[in-house]
């Protein structure tokens, strides 16, 4: 299927996004939320996708907002709802989320990317939650995400200054996991979402709902969680195959039944 905005390719359930905009940086529009709630809603009904890769042509990952040409205020409002939805279904998908952050990340570009699990940058990436220099607050959930991911003091900094980082900057406050060279980037990423495409899928998919559900939740209720998603996934045929694969020492097929 086409899309107007965005690029997708499936190589074995392993489904790279692609922003493509690249003479805005990929800046989001009211029409591209759109595209992408659908997008993502395709994504989850497809029983085979097993992790999406989201990356940007060009030299930007995701700039932010566009409201060039239109009333900011209406524009604003229009787009905002638009993309808070699509923040919610990132975080309720059942598939991982890999962010292959290429070039700049800012605005809602870096709630994008603080929405993915992992993070991985190329030496090129930059980041910054610009949304103070333009006299915002921050949206689409970064107050909420972007503290879990680098502590509050470095979330503050960056909330209040606006201030753009460095890749190896990210790198050393936690914010991305590992900094490759640019023509790396997409080969690096993928080579991981092969790695996590190998294990069953319906086990990804838990550890990453209970994960999530950690952030919120006391440690009573989550070893009640852990136990019973266990006691779910123990009657599934991927389970038998982990078993039966250990003990006839040989590398495991995992179909997500």
């Amino acid at each position: 299927m086409g899309f107007k905005y965005f690029l997708m390719n499936n190589t074995d359930g392993r489904i790279t996004l692609t922003f493509n905009r690249p003479e805005k940086l990929n800046a989001v529009t009211h029409d591209m939320g759109l595209e992408f709630r659908e997008i993502l809603q395709e994504i989850n009904e497809d029983h085979d996708s097993r992790v999406l890769i989201i990356t940007g042509a060009g030299r930007g990952f995701c700039s932010g907002a566009d409201v060039s040409g239109s009333d900011q205020k209406d524009s604003r409002n229009a787009w905002t709802g638009v993309w808070e939805s699509n923040f919610q279904l990132m975080r309720g998908l059942r598939r991982p989320i890999i962010g292959a952050v290429n070039g700049v990340s800012a605005g809602m570009g870096f709630s994008l990317a603080t929405a993915c699990d992992i993070r991985i940058a190329s030496e090129e990436a930059r980041f910054s939650a610009i949304f103070v220099r333009r006299g915002l607050g921050v949206d689409c959930g970064l107050s909420y995400v972007l503290p879990r991911i680098v502590g509050l003091s470095n979330a503050f900094r960056m909330m209040y200054t606006g201030e753009m980082i460095d890749a190896q900057k990210a790198l050393g406050m936690g914010l991305v996991s590992e900094v490759v060279r640019g023509e790396e980037l997409l080969s690096t990423v993928d080579g991981l979402a092969a790695q996590i495409a190998a294990n069953p899928p319906l086990t990804v998919s838990a550890i990453r709902r209970v994960a999530y559900a950690a952030q919120e939740s006391p440690l009573q209720t989550m070893l009640g969680m852990e136990f019973h998603t266990n006691r779910m996934l123990m009657h599934t045929e991927d389970y038998a195959e982990g078993i039966a694969s250990f003990q006839e020492k040989r590398a495991p097929t995992f179909k997500g039944r």
